[in-house]
């Protein structure tokens, strides 16, 4: 969901950007890809919080790491 987010916001502001200043879609494919970029930083983020509790709670019942 967070990468859905971030992906049609970048392309939203991208989108007014071009509207606001008349540049074409050029603002509107960069807003989307800074979206696609903070998307998949989350998404990383997550699985590495995800990784590293599943870590701990490995390591609390004595279990492999």
């Amino acid at each position: 969901m967070e990468m859905a987010v971030a992906t049609v916001v970048g392309w939203g502001a991208g989108y007014w950007l071009d509207n606001h200043f008349e540049t074409g879609p050029w603002l509107m494919l960069l807003g989307l890809l800074f979206g696609v970029a903070a998307g998949f930083k989350g998404l990383i983020r997550t699985a590495n919080s995800v990784h590293a509790k599943s870590a701990q709670r490995a390591s609390d019942q004595g279990g492999p790491q």
